[in-house]
């Protein structure tokens, strides 16, 4: 622990770096849970409403991600995340004071526009001012802190109007902006733009207490190189795709984003209080809203002890087959209540069970290592189309056709099937995570290229 404390306080610039760029993430989570707590009180919505406005928010991530990737190379990682924290803050204001469905769904698609730039910028950023050896538990801060929109939603959600949530959840973006003064920009950023000075300024306040000024002017000639490096090297999505040094890590990206929306995570978040109220159990859906909500905080904090010990290869497997151990009892007792004639009044309290523990293992790897890797796996010149396609495919896309299609599948199949769906994607990421991962564990991100080059020329 005196370890740990020492890291802090030599380095804490780049924890409270993370820390402020972490409240954006909570304001991600608090529009996404949004729609548990407030969909039932919706009811002058039609159900296709009700579906957009559960999901209309990770669609307009898509422009987002793709607005992201553009302006973080022309104005900057910090300014592209104030636009973001801005983007995040207005639709509140319709949503607190409209009763018009469309008028919500404008305003979350608005959202989602920030969401898309948010999961575009900030693992990159984050990736660009940690130091490899806390790489992993400061990403882990970015989870945990996007859980306090969750928990917040959940918790408080059940008890006030959905009005009256909206200024809380504008909470989130007004604590993200009265930081953001404070934050430093990406040293990488600078030097991109010809700033030396100001990079070397702002790499000496990100630095340890113990590194002198010939240790930062080493590391910042290191960071001009590789930055010149990527500037001379014009990159687009056909070398991203064509290229075999990024053709392994753009597969490997893809396949834990898949994990990361396939697993059922989003869904879960956005139907949570609708799926308590289809088990018919006595224990009230307020209840076990406020425990899936809660249970993820002390779980976060342990993968953040974790991730930089145990490494990422065995977090996934131990995430990946918690979660579909879960699912898969879940749906079981979902079977046995619709479809069967078994008495469960005795087992009131096993969807609850079975979905708390899910959320007690999706930090310990699936929601936490998508997030890190991203700032992994990419060269400098890559991490850009790089970051448009993950918030494209999985922050937008796939995360909006799960959501969107998530009321349609429980009608068709039932919702035993859409958790046993969930469950074998989960098994499929617990063998990625032994056959496919790489092990990225206390590597800087050169010696994480080497590596993969490696395994490429064999």
């Amino acid at each position: 622990m005196q370890l740990d404390w020492l890291t802090l306080s030599n380095r804490y610039m780049q924890y409270v770096s993370v820390i402020s760029v972490s409240l954006a993430a909570s304001s991600i989570t608090a529009y996404i849970a949004w729609s548990s707590p407030a969909l039932p009180q919706l009811t002058f919505l039609s159900q296709s409403e009700s579906s957009w406005i559960a999901s209309v928010d990770l669609f307009g991530a898509i422009p987002g991600g793709i607005l992201g990737g553009c302006l973080m190379d022309k104005i900057g990682r910090k300014w592209s995340i104030f636009i973001a924290t801005v983007l995040f803050f207005l639709p509140w204001i319709p949503i607190g004071v409209s009763n018009n469905g469309s008028v919500l769904i404008v305003a979350r698609f608005v959202a989602g526009i920030g969401i898309g730039l948010t999961t575009t910028v900030v693992p990159i950023y984050v990736s660009e001012i940690v130091d490899k050896d806390i790489r992993g538990r400061l990403t882990t801060i970015y989870v945990l802190f996007s859980l306090l929109g969750t928990i917040t939603m959940l918790s408080v959600g059940p008890f006030i109007s959905y009005k009256n949530l909206s200024f809380i959840g504008a909470a989130f973006p007004i604590a993200c902006a009265l930081t953001f003064f404070f934050l430093p920009e990406s040293p990488h950023f600078l030097l991109r733009i010809k700033n030396k000075d100001a990079a070397r300024t702002n790499l000496t306040r990100l630095s340890s207490k113990f590194e002198d000024r010939e240790m930062i002017e080493s590391r910042l000639e290191e960071l001009e190189k590789i930055v010149e490096n990527s500037i001379s090297e014009k990159f687009t999505l056909k070398d991203l795709i064509c290229n075999k040094d990024h053709r392994r890590p753009i597969l490997i990206l893809i396949g834990l984003k898949t994990i990361h929306q396939l697993c059922g995570l989003t869904v879960i978040n956005a139907y949570m209080q609708t799926i308590m109220n289809l088990s018919h159990t006595h224990l009230p859906s307020y209840v076990s809203s406020i425990i899936y909500g809660v249970i993820q905080f002390p779980s976060a904090i342990l993968s953040a002890v974790l991730v930089d010990k145990l490494g990422r290869k065995p977090l996934l497997a131990i995430s990946t087959f918690g979660c579909g151990t879960a699912l898969v009892c879940e749906g079981i007792y979902f079977y046995l209540h619709n479809s069967t004639t078994v008495d469960l009044s005795k087992l009131y309290w096993f969807p609850t069970f079975a979905l708390t523990l899910f959320i007690v293992m999706i930090p310990i790897g699936i929601s936490t290592l998508s997030y890190l890797m991203l700032g992994e796996l990419f060269t400098m010149n890559a991490k850009r189309v790089a970051g448009i396609i993950f918030t494209t495919y999985n922050g937008s896309l796939l995360a909006f056709v799960t959501v969107r299609s998530f009321a349609p599948l429980v009608q068709s199949i039932g919702i035993h099937a859409v958790f046993w769906i969930f469950a074998g994607v989960c098994y499929l990421g617990t063998i990625f995570s032994i056959f496919v991962l790489p092990e990225t564990k206390g590597k800087s991100l050169q010696e994480i290229q080497d590596l993969l080059s490696k395994r490429n020329t064999c």
